[in-house]
């Protein structure tokens, strides 16, 4: 049997796959290319969901390691590998997709209000955890070409909704402030929250009411944007004849709502298939 090859030539021809949850829709298309590069390589694929929980994610990678895996490969992970393996290399192959280091309150704000250019840098963490792996969209850019596209479309008011204090949405954020800085103007709003789609919509609510609104709104995530889309459905405001929304990620419901949403596209399964490589 394949265990106990395993244990004789300690070659187990199967990786763990952490993600943070089983039933996004995002990190779906991720563990989608990793396991189809996986079966093109031979290898079977261990899963587990860290649900955004450091203490889960450790237990899981403790997990993996008692199963005599080749290699982990962790999604969106909040935690820390210097926690996982203590100071030393991991006994295998570590490789981190889109991690979301969890930062503080003050990173927060500083990306927000500091000059964006000081902001940047001093993101030394933003290349990725020492001593292991690590495949990420590059957040910066992709933004940058979001409001970049609005500003050559005329818009001149802009609010970025959406995001708590992790990795992505910091450097999102950088990334919001640097173009809008490259067009000579200043933010009207930014306003973090929760990913999910009410608070999207309770955003949304809150700035489309305003006597001054923006006329254009970049979200953390499709899923925040939908809920903004869903507050100018109930404001009778138009998209995008009165107001434009753009996502980020690329989901599938994204095709889906009305009108289609506007959004930067995530390379979810070639990410997934580089970090198996």
């Amino acid at each position: 049997p394949a265990s106990a090859r395993a244990l004789v030539t300690r070659i187990s021809h199967s990786v763990g796959m952490l993600l943070p949850s089983s039933g996004d829709a995002f990190w779906g298309g991720i563990a989608e290319g990793i396991e189809a590069r996986a079966n093109e390589a031979g290898f079977s694929v261990l899963f587990g969901a860290g649900h955004a929980d450091v203490d889960r994610e450790a237990a899981m990678i403790e997990l993996f390691l008692g199963k005599r895996v080749d290699g982990i490969i962790v999604a969106g992970s909040v935690g820390d590998p210097d926690a996982w393996f203590g100071r030393s290399s991991p006994p295998v192959p570590v490789v981190l997709v889109n991690p979301d280091t969890r930062l503080g309150p003050e990173d927060l704000d500083r990306a927000t209000s500091g000059p964006p250019h000081q902001v940047l840098r001093s993101l030394a963490w933003a290349a990725g955890p020492r001593g292991v792996g690590h495949v990420a969209f590059d957040d910066i850019s992709g933004t940058r070409m979001l409001v970049r596209d609005l500003v050559a479309g005329g818009h001149r008011r802009f609010a970025f909704v959406g995001g708590e204090p992790v990795r992505p949405t910091i450097l999102r954020i950088v990334g919001f402030r640097l173009a809008l800085s490259e067009a000579g103007i200043e933010p009207m709003a930014i306003v973090p929250c929760a990913e999910t789609m009410e608070a999207g919509r309770e955003v949304g609510l809150d700035l489309l009411r305003r006597s001054e609104r923006p006329t254009a709104v970049i979200a953390y995530s499709d899923v925040v944007a939908i809920g903004v889309l869903r507050a100018s459905h109930e404001l009778q405001i138009h998209v995008p004849d009165d107001v434009s929304v753009a996502g980020f990620d690329d989901i599938e419901v994204a095709a889906y709502v009305e009108p289609p949403l506007t959004t930067l596209a995530q390379p979810k399964h070639e990410m997934g298939r580089l970090a198996m490589d």
